[in-house]
């Protein structure tokens, strides 16, 4: 048993939409011993323990999403001009794919920032909350009003890297080539080998199946990043300055390096990707892998990782695999089948039957899990008229049916009719 797909990540959800330099959009999580309340003028000290319950849990392995949520919306009831809280909200929603919960909560949190500067507290403006928005408005398909946010935000910062960015991609996606490189070019123009405008580069010609120049851009972009990595490790940048100013710096440079890796991992994934096509799968596998390490929380690497050992027949790495994928993304369509898969693959047969179920209950489209099902009632479970249900199920989801359906060419159709003429030949006898 095997599934014969590899989940194909877009550069709109991990790349240049997500950022600049080709990572995902994560929670910010600060490590605080112990999670001691400091003492913060203007907050709630019950917001504020709150919020750092919320960090706990954001802490936690694997992480607790829902716990975490759960103490930040607290903190924003203690404290409804807790802007933080509602930031983490938002990233928390749209790493969920939330996505009108995250606009709802990053449009909270600029409602509260915009009063406060007006208020005049020593609060800065925020304009890079509109960045947040036109992500979860893209992601969520709405690509007009996420443009309207992107372009706000290059009205008050015309050089702002992330938002060009992420304007080509959405150019890109809705397959407006000519304006996607013109983002392009006026992006590489401020910041020449931006791993961004490189990444959405390779995106068009991916989509144009160009594929040895899009290969070549991602493989540029690995050494940008090397490069840029290696950078901002080198101690030499440090020399002359005070106690304080090495700590602000390498913050800053933690949190560089930190995005930075989180886009090396999506190249690994994109060239995984690449290498799968082409049927090289330990080169696959070798890409997948790399990725992940990189960046654990990178769900796409995780389901293809999981769907390479699934064509092996390692089941049980597979079923790891498509787990942790499942633990960031609950609803991923692809690593639930392939989660069926490879318990159906253990011989854990209801287990798997339940899986496949699971599968259609979050997409009620999903042909092939209808098949699966088909086959699972009639090899393993002998019930007939489960397995006939389920092969006229997916002869529905594709739009046929028994009458008009071809079992020459069809399994769900020959399936289904190889069970009617049983029960005719039954009957008969």
């Amino acid at each position: 048993m095997k599934i014969n797909r590899i989940i194909a990540v877009t550069l709109l959800v991990a790349s240049a939409l997500m950022s600049a330099c080709g990572g995902g959009q994560n929670v910010e999580v600060v490590v605080v011993d112990e999670f001691i309340p400091p003492d913060i003028p203007g907050v709630a000290p019950n917001a504020l323990q709150s919020f750092m319950e919320g960090l706990r849990a954001l802490n936690a392995t694997p992480v607790e999403y829902e716990t975490a949520l759960g103490h930040f919306q607290n903190a924003t009831e203690q404290d409804e001009e807790f802007w933080e809280a509602y930031e983490n909200i938002g990233l928390i929603q749209l790493d969920l794919g939330r996505y009108p919960e995250a606009i709802a909560a990053f449009e909270a949190e600029q409602t509260v920032i915009d009063d406060l500067v007006l208020r005049e507290w020593p609060v800065d403006p925020r304009p890079e909350i509109l960045l947040n928005i036109g992500k979860a408005y893209a992601l969520q398909g709405r690509y007009d009003q996420a443009a309207e946010s992107f372009m706000a935000l290059l009205e008050q910062d015309e050089n702002n890297v992330e938002a060009r960015a992420n304007m080509a991609a959405l150019h890109l996606t809705q397959g407006n080539m000519g304006e996607a490189r013109q983002f392009i070019s006026g992006l590489l123009e401020i910041a020449q080998n931006d791993v961004g405008a490189l990444l959405v580069l390779a995106s068009i010609y991916k989509q144009e199946n160009d594929m040895q120049m899009a290969s070549y851009l991602w493989e540029k972009s690995i050494g940008v990043i090397s490069s840029t990595i290696e950078n901002l490790q080198s101690e030499e940048q440090y020399e002359d300055l005070t106690e304080d100013e090495i700590f602000r710096l390498r913050v800053y440079n933690d949190g560089r390096i930190e995005r930075l890796t989180r886009g090396l991992s999506d190249v690994q994934n994109e060239l995984g990707l690449v290498e799968s096509e082409a049927g090289n799968q330990d080169a696959a596998q070798s890409f997948f892998m790399r990725s992940v390490g990189n960046n654990p929380q990178n769900y796409a690497a995780l389901a293809n990782l999981g769907a390479i050992y699934l064509e092996y027949a390692f089941f049980e790495d597979a079923c790891y695999q498509f787990s942790e994928a499942l633990a960031l993304r609950p609803r991923n369509e692809q690593a639930l089948v392939g989660f069926a898969a490879c318990t159906y693959g253990l011989g854990d047969i209801d287990a798997a039957y339940a899986a496949y179920q699971h599968v259609l209950d979050e997409y009620a489209a999903n042909a092939f899990a209808a098949l699966q099902l088909g086959n699972i009632a009639f090899s393993d479970l002998s019930d007939s008229n489960a397995a006939l249900g389920w092969y006229d199920r997916n002869l529905e989801i594709r739009g046929t049916n028994r009458q008009s359906c071809d079992r020459t060419q069809d399994r769900a159709c020959a399936a289904a009719q190889s069970i009617i003429d049983m029960r005719n030949q039954q009957n008969q006898n």
